[in-house]
């Protein structure tokens, strides 16, 4: 490659050498010498946008935790109390299931859960203009919970959730079609839930509602390798933590229209991710240092559930499908300042710009036995971004007692 052909191609900004950079292309001391110095320097800015992908990494693990935090069995939980309710005398009804309020006999749980997820992000811009090149991911993990009631209306929580995801950066466009990046992340979080259920029938004057809270702290351990060097044979590794503190609050309304319950709901989640600065080893003076920023996520979510309940001998079967829509108010970049280690000048990473409107769509089966024990859920969802599509599946089982 000439450095003039390269500075010219499309999506790339040329980054201009000077000082340090100079000096070392200049006296030859740099591993692959003063002419592949040239290939290095304006091959920087499509490193700058490879760090800028690999940041959104973290934010994006974030994301895929928070989804497995329990909050959804509130919801389930409360509407099922409704159609109760509504159907007190019917074969619907099926009490000694644990969601009553009232039920003296199981007002205490313990549950866990399996999932899978996978996801494919397409490239998109950055704050410039220029490109970020996207990503495969798959995600896989557990968790696991115990709740009670503390009130005839409330119940407290508190879950684990430990999570592996593997990700694969898709190929720099125009260099190589394999790709030149891959992370290898390791997650573990912990939160505490809760709710509070208004009466289900009675002389209340308010229409019967629920609400909803959570607040969590997770952390994961990254593990990442890149390919770099003139001939792309070189490998840059680090290893570093990111963390993320997640609170959210919502609520919703049930709808009894006779064995049918629709939900309108609605809940804020905020994030903040933070990323410890790291330095690559293994590729000599092509290391880099690398000073990632913090993110914030605020989730404005609005959404619709619908639920209903049949009898199967003599357990209940409940059929489960939902929808929402989410904007992001904060909209934050995943920025970075990084620099060759064997350098003292910087170039900043801007990164991709956010999709401020997400959708996700899912669906899920519930069968209760017929004493109650026992719930065992199985759950389907995709999140759905410009250019961007996640599959999750998750398996559950759940105690009352």
């Amino acid at each position: 490659f000439s450095g003039s052909a390269m500075a010219q191609e499309k999506g790339a900004d040329p980054v201009t050498c000077t000082g340090d950079c100079k000096e070392t292309a200049k006296s030859g001391t740099d591993a692959i010498g003063a002419t592949n110095m040239l290939f290095t320097n304006t091959i920087m800015t499509r490193l700058a946008k490879l760090v800028a992908m690999r940041m959104s990494l973290g934010e994006t693990s974030s994301q895929l935790t928070n989804m497995n935090i329990p909050v959804g069995q509130v919801s389930e939980g409360y509407q099922r109390k409704s159609l109760d309710a509504e159907h007190a005398d019917s074969s619907l009804a099926f009490d000694g299931t644990g969601f009553s309020s009232g039920d003296e006999a199981m007002r205490k749980a313990v549950w866990v859960r399996g999932y899978n997820s996978i996801a494919d992000q397409g490239s998109r811009t950055d704050g410039s203009g220029a490109t970020v090149d996207g990503y495969d991911s798959i995600t896989w993990g557990g968790a696991f919970g115990m709740d009670g009631m503390v009130t005839d209306k409330s119940r407290v929580g508190i879950s684990f959730n430990f999570a592996r995801t593997v990700v694969d950066g898709d190929g720099l466009s125009g260099l190589v079609d394999t790709p030149l990046s891959e992370s290898d992340i390791l997650s573990k979080q912990v939160a505490v839930y809760g709710d509070y259920s208004s009466d289900m029938i009675g002389s209340t004057p308010v229409r019967p509602y629920y609400l909803v809270g959570m607040l969590s702290y997770g952390s994961s351990a990254v593990n990442s390798t890149r390919v770099t060097g003139a001939a792309l044979t070189t490998f840059a590794r680090s290893d570093y933590d990111t963390h993320q503190v997640t609170a959210h609050v919502g609520g919703g309304v049930p709808l009894v229209k006779g064995k049918h319950v629709f939900t309108p709901n609605a809940a804020f989640q905020y994030t903040h991710v933070w990323n410890e600065d790291y330095t690559e080893n293994g590729a000599g003076t092509l290391n880099m240092v690398v000073e990632p920023e913090d993110t914030d996520i605020a989730l404005i979510i609005v959404g619709l559930d619908y639920m209903s309940s049949y009898s199967v001998n003599d357990g209940v079967l409940t059929p489960q499908m939902r929808a929402s829509v989410s904007y992001d108010l904060a909209s934050d970049r995943a920025d970075s300042v990084s620099r060759f280690i064997s350098q003292s000048v910087t170039f900043s990473s801007q990164g991709a710009e956010v999709d401020e409107l997400a959708g996700s769509v899912g669906a899920g089966l519930t069968y209760s036995t017929p004493s109650g024990k026992w719930d065992l859920s199985a759950d389907y969802d995709a999140d759905l971004k410009d250019d961007y599509i996640a599959h999750t599946s998750r398996l559950e089982a759940r105690l009352n007692f």
